[in-house]
């Protein structure tokens, strides 16, 4: 048919041409939504620490995204997306990312213990992670999927795991092959409950442990902070070029990035 002639059946039939529109992007979440550990810190944003270095930042601007929030936050758990992140989606959201159960399951004192404890120490802590994972954190993603779908009705939404903190092939390393095998098997525990719910949910799962097999800290190229006095908040997460090297394509490669037509 000629462009007269489709334009001609357009008006005779009452259908309105529209022009194709970008997708509305969400970004939920914790510190890795955030973007913590690639630096550039937006002021405004404040103790949330957002970068522009981040995953969600790096993915808007590389496609054709009309409207994009970030909301993740450094230190967010499942009960502060819930309450006080849950307001960025409505109807029109088509894309969402989230990032939690971190802070959930007491990463922080579980590295604190694997860093500046024994062996002992750091395989109790990851213990009662695990335990803390397969006993209760499934009923509360469960609620925060629900409320996300409830909000955002219409969207894609993925749920980013977590990479694996420590490179265990590594022949020289300051953490004990020990503890880098417990913190390694905490975070796999945790993908493995994130990624069995959100099948549950209808959620898409990206795994960053694939995408960043090899570059934990103390691998020959490594995407993930190590411990450092200086920069104790960025421990144990992606670099910039983690985010951009691991994150991203794997985002990539999920996410759906065609524009919308409304």
């Amino acid at each position: 048919m000629s462009l007269v002639g489709t334009i001609a059946l357009l008006v005779a039939s009452g259908a309105p041409a529209q022009a194709a529109e970008g997708l509305d992007y969400v970004a939920l979440g914790d510190s890795y939504a955030a973007g913590v550990g690639a630096l550039n810190y937006d002021p405004a944003s404040g103790d949330c620490k957002r970068s522009p270095n981040g995953y969600p930042t790096l993915w808007a601007d590389a496609h054709s995204v009309t409207s994009f929030a970030n909301v993740g936050c450094n230190g967010a758990t499942l009960a502060d997306v819930r309450s006080t992140q849950l307001a960025a989606l409505n109807q029109d959201t088509d894309v969402v990312t989230i990032s939690i159960g971190g802070n959930d399951v007491a990463s922080t004192e579980t590295a604190v213990a694997c860093l500046l404890g024994s062996d002992a120490n750091c395989t109790a802590a990851v213990d009662r992670s695990v335990s803390y994972i397969d006993q209760t954190l499934g009923t509360d993603l469960d609620s925060t999927f629900a409320a996300i779908r409830q909000a955002a009705p219409n969207a894609s939404v993925t749920v980013v795991g977590y990479p694996l903190f420590t490179d265990e092939a590594a022949t020289s390393c300051g953490l004990s092959l020990t503890k880098r095998r417990a913190l390694n098997r905490g975070t796999a525990a945790l993908d493995g409950k994130l990624s069995e719910r959100a099948e549950a949910a209808g959620f898409g799962f990206a795994d960053a442990r694939s995408a960043f097999d090899g570059h934990g800290v103390c691998s020959a190229v490594s995407w993930i902070n190590p411990f450092s006095l200086s920069q104790l908040r960025e421990t144990f997460h992606p670099t910039a070029v983690g985010y951009r090297q691991g994150y991203l394509p794997l985002l990539d490669a999920i996410l759906p990035a065609e524009e919308k037509h409304r």
